[in-house]
């Protein structure tokens, strides 16, 4: 399952930059801040690409923007990622054997999706989320549906 996962994701990325080569779309993999006037402030990533070195923050001038922040897990202080036992949603993909019981802080798409599979795989699995309402991203309707299925596939969400 591993494996067909790491082919998936590895088809998944190299489609996208085929995608962006042949629509001329330039792919800047680092930090940007939407300026005025089709300006965009790019600082690149710290990754050994070639361009601009990491850091070096310049100004692009752009006739068509996207800014594509992806996801960045949030810091919890009182609990560390560790690499094996907290872990972010990249760790939590690379589990080399079901965990017995997993928990899940924070009811956000990424992680009520990793928690349903690992669930599907077997894992006794709670959902810990410090907000009163349940995905509260979502729409109010679609959380609602969402929760009943979770639930249903044996989530523990309290």
């Amino acid at each position: 399952m591993m494996a067909r996962k790491d082919a998936v994701v590895s088809g998944l990325t190299g489609g996208v930059a085929q995608l962006f080569q042949g629509n001329g779309v330039t792919w800047l993999p680092g930090s940007g801040r939407l300026l005025s006037g089709l300006r965009v402030e790019y600082t690149p990533h710290q990754n050994g690409a070639s361009g601009p070195a990491a850091g070096d923050t310049r100004e692009l001038l752009a006739e068509h923007i996207i800014l594509a922040p992806g996801s960045v897990p949030v810091a919890i202080p009182p609990a560390p990622l560790t690499d094996d036992i907290i872990v972010d949603s990249t760790g939590a993909l690379t589990f080399q054997s079901v965990p017995a019981r997993l928990g899940v802080i924070g009811a956000g798409v990424i992680g009520l999706q990793l928690g349903s599979v690992w669930r599907r795989l077997g894992a006794e699995v709670i959902v810990l989320e410090a907000l009163p309402d349940f995905l509260p991203a979502a729409d109010e309707r679609i959380a609602r549906d969402a929760l009943k299925i979770l639930r249903g596939q044996g989530l523990d969400i309290p």
